[in-house]
């Protein structure tokens, strides 16, 4: 068993005053979510499920040998789904200071000692989001092999005396309420937080959730507070990265552990310096030292110029000692000026493509563990916890691409009609349909759904946007079999379109950069190196 009841969750199930969480249990799929409930419980959370009478009948034998607390809903949306709001005074009715969502077919990592009372404290007047990880199966998460679900929550928790009136806008389980609730967050003046500790996990599967309704959903939110009438998805996605960047305030639990960190860095950047002098810690210690005789634990190599979060350290020591890893590669992520303010964009939204970016041009801070640990294990992981800041405007890592011909979109999913509503008004080229390997899906489209091979035949004057979080490798190899290369265009790619052109990254300019780089600076010497040195005493904020 990954899991375990450790003696600590034993002490809290007997705690009065327990943070609850609530859920709506699927009568579906009982299984998987009998074992992703058991981990909430194991880490001391109370339960409480939200669901209309038949599906209590049902699922109260089911998780009879489970402390689950089945209440009956006096309202639901469609497919008889519970609102969020609902779900969360239940739950606030329950407890005496802190409440929560949890998706119920997530997974929750054995927390260490202290990080059930420290997430208790953090709520306090405040919202704590959470981000899931995608596994293909339970053993995954001990031996690293996850990947961030950065655009999306899938667990909060909030200040019982927030709950009231906080989240009524229409919004209901499966439906696509993350993308607002930061928004409402902010204009209600709530602290935001966003907990990165990587405690919350998923076992991947299809998407199901259905997009239209959704965008339904959202247009209101945002005509009812912005009275946005043109584009209002658009305009909400990008308010979620502008505050999720900008606004939502990092946290990461370290409990008592001591380490001492060695920043290697490879050519002088004061923006670098000064991020992680910022860094969260008490009693930094920054120097520039000859040698790397210098006792220490933990080294960062570092790669060009970054800014660090400040939660930065905290969390790969995390990291290292919950996972019990020796090494670790920390892909960076991007951000870029928007209307003067910084934010994340596009290239962020898909792990896949950050990924894909960091391994071609090698990016990675290298990150190496000296001491505690004997077995050699080693994780690539992709956090928001370090950036680049990239300048769209210069050419220097993008282009700008003028289409023409007939456009197809590949395959006909969620992202793919999603980048169709977000867009469809902004470009000067048409979209002829969507492309697809099962053109008898359910789905309801706008446009016509054909076959793959139909473009065989005018193979010359196609070119084909790929819309996909995680097959884009697989669909490109298709496509490559049929249309040239230069033919394939990644919607992930796209930082900005317009009617005047699309603004595209280019991975070939941004790898030459980093080349020319290597070239052109001078490698120091042993002994020369630049050395900041950070000497590290996480606390208990």
């Amino acid at each position: 068993m990954i899991y375990k009841v450790t003696e600590r969750n034993r002490m809290q199930e007997r705690r009065e005053n327990k943070i609850i969480l609530g859920t709506s249990l699927a009568p579906f799929n009982i299984e998987k979510q009998m074992k992703a409930v058991k981990t909430w419980i194991d880490n001391g959370f109370q339960v409480i499920s939200c669901n209309i009478k038949e599906e209590i009948e049902i699922l109260r034998e089911m998780f009879s040998d489970i402390p689950v607390e089945f209440v009956e809903i006096k309202r639901n949306a469609e497919k008889n789904l519970p609102y969020i709001q609902d779900i969360l005074e239940e739950a606030s009715d329950r407890t005496e200071n802190v409440c929560g969502f949890i998706n119920s077919d997530i997974f929750l990592s054995d927390m260490p000692s202290g990080m059930y009372g420290y997430i208790e404290h953090e709520a306090k007047n405040s919202i704590i989001i959470i981000h899931r990880n995608e596994i293909n199966q339970l053993e995954d998460i001990k031996n690293l092999d996850w990947k961030l679900h950065f655009d999306g929550i899938d667990m909060f928790f909030l200040d019982k005396a927030l709950v009231n009136g906080f989240f009524d806008d229409g919004f209901y389980v499966q439906s696509v309420w993350d993308l607002c609730i930061l928004i409402k967050c902010k204009m209600l003046g709530i602290t935001m937080k966003e907990l990165v500790n990587p405690i919350a996990f998923h076992q991947r599967h299809t998407i199901k959730w259905d997009f239209e309704k959704s965008e339904l959903l959202v247009k209101k939110f945002m005509e009812k507070y912005f009275y946005q009438q043109k584009h209002p998805y658009k305009k909400a996605l990008d308010l979620y990265y502008s505050i999720l960047y900008a606004d939502c305030q990092q946290i990461c639990f370290c409990g008592d552990m001591k380490v001492h960190c060695l920043f290697v860095l490879d050519r002088k950047s004061d923006i670098t310096v000064e991020s992680i002098y910022q860094q969260d810690y008490p009693n930094i210690e920054v120097g520039y030292y000859r040698k790397e005789e210098y006792k220490t634990d933990i080294v960062f190599y570092i790669k060009g110029e970054l800014i660090f979060s400040k939660v930065f350290c905290k969390a790969v020591v995390y990291i290292f000692q919950q996972f019990h890893c020796t090494s670790l590669d920390i892909g960076r992520f991007f951000i870029s000026n928007k209307n003067g303010r910084y934010s994340y964009n596009e290239l962020d939204r898909n792990i896949s493509m950050i990924q894909k970016i960091n391994e071609t041009c090698s990016v990675f801070i290298h990150t190496v563990r000296k001491n505690g640990v004997s077995n050699k294990k080693h994780g690539i992981l992709y956090y928001p916890l370090v950036y680049e800041k990239l300048n769209l405007i210069d050419g220097s890592v993008s282009k700008l691409l003028h289409i023409r011909g007939n456009v197809y979109i590949m395959p006909a999913g969620i992202r793919a009609r999603e980048w169709y509503h977000n867009n469809s008004n902004h470009i000067n080229f048409k979209i002829v349909g969507y492309l697809d390997n099962n053109i008898q899906s359910s789905d309801i489209t706008e446009m016509q759904i054909e076959p793959v091979d139909i473009i065989s035949n005018k193979k010359e004057d196609v070119v084909v946007i790929i819309a996909s979080k995680y097959y884009y490798d697989e669909i490109e190899e298709q496509l490559g079999r049929i249309i040239n290369k230069d033919k394939i265009l990644n919607a992930g790619l796209m930082l900005e379109v317009g009617i005047n052109g699309i603004l595209y990254f280019d991975i070939d300019k941004y790898n030459k950069k980093w080349k020319h780089a290597g070239e052109t600076v001078r490698k120091p010497l042993r002994g020369d190196n630049r050395i900041l040195n950070v000497g590290l005493s996480p606390k208990q904020s």
